[in-house]
């Protein structure tokens, strides 16, 4: 096939007088002295790469100076001339060099000569000069090296971009809260049903109440992720629920409830761990109420919580059936074989004891279950 083609020659020279480098954008330029029509020194570019290779002396030889390049300078990237200016930037002094003055210069094209004074000067430009050698005007400019440099202000577009990120996330986090309120709704037509179905069949009715009650636990998690800031449940208003919920049927007693330290509780939960610790909450209740010894005394539900964790108990008249090991899975009924199945292995500990005709349960949950949000978020949902 051949030896592959060598790239063709580039017009980027940038020699003694003349910078013919494409560029687009704003620049830091270094004007010459007067006199100074090189300076001390040139950089020399390889024509076939665009790459400087060294610096030479200020005496300068027609064609390309670089010995290792295979190429003669191209035509197009000779020396300009520029005894006659198209535009002359400044009037002698240092002040007169401005970057509007400059700007103007390169939209105009042509020729553009430097007259700042007898020492080298630079100029910041603080707004874009685009120079566009192979489509636009013909820009020749006469100085010293130019170094480029990119010095956009991109605030404006910063703040529309972060003005349209707020709009994307306020349209998805409404989507996503209705959704979750549809779910919700979804649900408690399914228990609507089922009740119905429970009063048709009298003899299903305890096992229609517990598949009743996980449903019913099920949806208040998408109740609340409906009202929430960004869909966290916190774990105080989702024991609220499900207390609220029982108590229509049974008798409790909420320790917590209204206390205002609660009601800005800091604790939520994580968002994978949200519906199976709905069910763990709804179970324990239900299991409080179904084996309490005394049907008329009410189960107690209480929560508290520290830096490190956050602590749910319940107490119900009764006791512990014989072999009873929550631990090593004896002696439990199907709801707390469920539960025990549900619990998760880091940040979640569950015990019974019994003690004077009492049963305390005590929940135990942490990170990663459950984690502590900042104060200023805490405000945001009061």
């Amino acid at each position: 096939r051949g030896p592959p083609a060598r790239p063709a020659a580039r017009a980027c020279v940038c020699d003694r007088v003349t910078n013919r480098a494409n560029a687009s954008g704003e620049a830091r330029f270094t004007a010459p002295a007067p006199g100074a029509l090189c300076g001390q020194a040139v950089q020399v570019l390889d024509v076939t790469t665009c790459e400087t290779t060294r610096a030479v002396p200020v005496a300068f030889t027609p064609g390309n100076p670089n010995p290792e390049a295979t190429c003669a300078t191209p035509v197009g990237a000779e020396l300009e001339d520029v005894s006659r200016p198209t535009t002359v930037v400044g009037n002698g002094t240092p002040q007169s060099c401005t970057s509007r003055a400059f700007v103007d210069a390169v939209a105009a094209g042509g020729v553009i000569t430097f007259d700042c004074g007898p020492a080298p000067v630079t100029i910041l430009l603080d707004e874009t000069a685009k120079v566009f050698n192979n489509t636009g005007p013909r820009i020749v400019i006469d100085g010293a090296m130019a170094i480029m440099v990119v010095l956009r202000d991109i605030s404006e577009r910063r703040q529309a971009e972060a003005r349209r990120l707020a709009e994307a996330r306020r349209q998805r986090d409404t989507l996503v809260r209705e959704v979750h309120h549809r779910i919700k709704n979804h649900l408690q037509g399914l228990t609507g049903l089922l009740n119905q179905h429970k009063q048709k069949h009298p003899a299903l009715q305890e096992a229609l109440d517990t598949v009743i009650a996980q449903i019913t636990a099920i949806s208040l998690i998408h109740g609340l992720q409906s009202r929430e800031v960004e869909g966290e449940v916190r774990l105080y208003g989702l024991l609220k629920e499900i207390v609220a919920f029982h108590a229509g049927m049974a008798s409790l007693a909420f320790a917590n409830d209204g206390q205002p330290e609660c009601l800005n509780c800091a604790w939520h939960l994580a968002d994978a761990e949200s519906v199976p610790h709905a069910l763990i909450l709804n179970e324990l209740i239900t299991n409080a109420i179904k084996h309490r010894d005394e049907p008329s005394a009410p189960v107690r539900v209480a929560c508290a919580c520290n830096d490190e964790n956050i602590v749910v108990t319940l107490g119900n008249a009764g006791t512990l059936p014989p072999g009873f090991d929550f631990a090593a899975g004896a002696g439990l009924g199907t709801g707390l074989t469920l539960l025990r199945s549900l619990l998760p292995r880091n940040g979640a500990a569950l015990s019974f004891t019994c003690k004077d005709g009492q049963v305390e349960t005590r929940l135990v949950l942490s990170a990663p279950v459950v984690s502590r949000q900042r104060e200023d978020q805490v405000v945001s949902l009061r």
